[in-house]
């Protein structure tokens, strides 16, 4: 063979291993390569479930639940009037004391009755007289004596001392003031001596059974809200008591568009005050609720009341809730999932949006 043919062959020779070592090389780096990236997703996913914050979070099921209203109202008298003088006079007797209970018909200012008494006596002296001569003149008609038109002239005459009576009898009885209907004697506003005319106050009276509680409601609620619906009122010096809606306002207030209602509250044992601070809870319905923890809720940046709860990828959201019944161990709400997942510690210092690592708190519990 030739020299120059060796030394060609040698030289391909040499370019084929070199070729093959290099493709060795490179497999060998990809496989490397391969593997350090599968490594690196891996810390990252590692250092990302590190940097994620953790939640403590409870689970919550939604369930039938009656729907209630409750308002703040304030208890006020069923009626309350101003007693006044329907004639002149001097106030003779106030027998009554402030604050005691009267019934119907009780004296509460006596007016001396002046000429009165004989006006009465003189006007019933007369309807004796007309009524004797109107027998008469009945006796005469009757036996033919007389025309019938004297029968009649005598039975007009009978007929206005009879009127003149009554009236004088009115006049007297106005010396009695008295109370128009049972109830409390509020204020004593006469006393004996004073001068009354007609008009003048001799007290103030207010019925206090049954008793009114008034409240005032959103338009939301005043169209179904109904006369004669149960409630059930919560007040300081009787605890919870039981009644009806007496009175539904159709016109709204023109300052606060809000329309008036009033509940029936029986008192008769009159523990119940005017003027007292009360809570009206009214049923609505039923509604899917769920029952939290009054310290699960809190506010968000715009005002409104909420819970902030987990998705199903663990991102925190916020869902407006409405507080529709209370109970000794929580809250009853209405507006979440009807299984939701809430997180039950650090409302506010949970961000909407943020991804977490949700705990209850018996995993957090050392």
């Amino acid at each position: 063979m030739k020299r120059s043919v060796l030394i060609a062959l040698l030289i391909l020779f040499g370019l084929v291993a070199y070729f093959a070592i290099r493709s060795g090389q490179r497999a060998q780096n990809a496989d490397a390569s391969q593997i350090t990236g599968k490594q690196t997703v891996l810390e990252l996913e590692a250092e990302q479930n590190a940097e994620r914050p953790r939640a403590v979070v409870e689970t919550v099921i939604a369930e039938p639940h009656p729907i209630f209203l409750t308002l703040k109202g304030r208890t006020e008298p069923n009626r309350m009037v101003t007693v006044r003088a329907a004639t002149t006079g001097i106030v003779i007797a106030a027998p009554e004391l402030e604050g005691r209970f009267v019934r119907k018909g009780t004296l509460l200012c006596r007016l001396d009755v002046d000429a009165r008494q004989a006006r009465v006596a003189e006007a019933e002296a007369r309807l004796n007289a007309e009524q004797v001569d109107f027998e008469a003149a009945r006796t005469l008609v009757e036996k033919g004596w007389a025309a019938p038109t004297r029968a009649n002239s005598a039975k007009a005459a009978r007929d206005a001392a009879e009127a003149t009576v009554n009236s004088a009898r009115i006049e007297l009885g106005r010396t009695l003031i008295t109370a128009p209907f049972s109830g409390i004697f509020e204020t004593r506003m006469a006393e004996t001596g004073d001068f009354l005319s007609p008009g003048s106050p001799c007290g103030v009276i207010a019925e206090l059974d049954p008793i009114r509680v008034v409240a005032e409601v959103t338009e939301d609620y005043a169209t179904a809200l109904t006369v004669d619906a149960p409630v059930r009122a919560n007040v300081l010096s009787a605890g919870s008591v039981e009644g009806t809606i007496s009175y539904v306002a159709r016109t709204a207030n023109e300052n606060t568009r809000t329309f008036k209602i009033e509940a029936a509250i029986d008192n008769s044992d009159g523990k119940i005050s005017a003027g007292l601070t009360s809570d009206l809870r009214i049923r609505l319905g039923e509604a899917e609720a769920s029952k939290v923890s009054p310290a699960m809720l809190t506010l968000h940046d715009d005002g409104r009341l909420g819970i902030r709860h987990l998705t199903e990828d663990n991102m925190v959201v916020f869902t407006e809730v409405t507080v529709v019944d209370d109970a000794a161990d929580g809250i009853w709400v209405t507006g979440l999932p009807s299984r939701a997942t809430i997180v039950s510690v650090g409302q506010d210092y949970i961000k909407d949006g943020v991804q977490v690592e949700p705990v209850t708190a018996a995993d957090r519990a050392p």
